[in-house]
């Protein structure tokens, strides 16, 4: 079966204005200046708060998410995250939000990517929300039996959509079925950005059916030669039906001429 492995990785440093490349200034440091403008979670490090809200990112246009403290029965706010990456993205498309932002961990589970909301890893829930390269998002998916493996599906990605600071990665899965990384279908707004994709091997394939049918007879005898050293005879029919038919039978062989008669006294 087939593995599927990229890794894609695109620089994008937005310029900083809130303390020295942390989220929040630093004690006793100059207070923090909201920048004016959109405060989208940047790419890679430093990562910084344009809009001085605390975070690298906007708090309020984000569920949050955290494997270690959160439950999908919250209501994915940045002091109740939901367990689960899905159950944010659910909780994100039902209340108009366009950012899911994920604390580090291991998520066991696949991410099927809406179009339109975006994800960043790279946080700590159990640091303020901090976000550092430190801290490593996980998703690894969790096989169902005779599927194929995928970490993360994204289809018909029609609006901006960004993935970022995540790894994504594919276990072997049931017998006979492939790996994905991540399953993109029709996706031209989609970026992936600072994001690892990883495929195990695929599931070896199940063997062949050992027939227990019979093998077929063999077919009749040929049918007598005719036209005397000329023509061979027609072969006789094929045998019956076994597992496979049976060949025709071999051709009638040559007639030959008798031997030359005795004169007797």
């Amino acid at each position: 079966m087939r593995r599927h492995l990229l890794f894609l990785g695109l620089c994008s440093i937005i310029g900083s204005s809130c303390g020295s490349g942390q989220n929040q200034p630093s004690p006793g440091g100059p207070a923090c200046t909201p920048s004016g403008g959109i405060d989208s979670p940047q790419l890679t490090a430093p990562f910084t708060d344009e809009n001085c809200d605390g975070i690298d990112g906007d708090i309020s246009k984000a569920i949050f998410v955290s494997e270690s403290t959160g439950n999908d029965a919250n209501a994915g706010d940045i002091k109740n995250p939901t367990k689960s990456i899905s159950a944010a993205l659910v909780k994100a498309k039902a209340t108009g939000k366009s950012e899911v932002y994920v604390s580090k961990g291991t998520y066991l589970e696949t991410v099927f990517l809406p179009d339109g909301i975006s994800l960043y890893g790279a946080y700590s829930a159990t640091d303020g929300w901090k976000r550092d390269l430190a801290y490593q998002t996980v998703v690894q998916s969790n096989p169902i039996a005779f599927q194929p493996s995928v970490a993360l599906e994204a289809k018909d990605i029609l609006s901006p959509t960004t993935v970022s600071q995540i790894t994504f990665h594919a276990s072997t899965g049931d017998t006979s079925t492939s790996t994905y990384g991540a399953r993109i279908i029709n996706a031209p707004r989609l970026i992936l950005d600072h994001t690892r994709l990883i495929a195990d091997a695929g599931a070896p394939g199940k063997n062949g059916i050992v027939s227990s049918a019979p093998p077929a007879p063999d077919g009749i005898a040929g049918s007598v030669g005719f036209n005397c050293l000329t023509t061979p005879g027609v072969g006789g029919d094929g045998g019956g039906q076994g597992a496979t038919k049976g060949g025709k039978g071999g051709n009638g062989g040559y007639l030959s001429n008798g031997q030359t008669g005795e004169s007797i006294p």
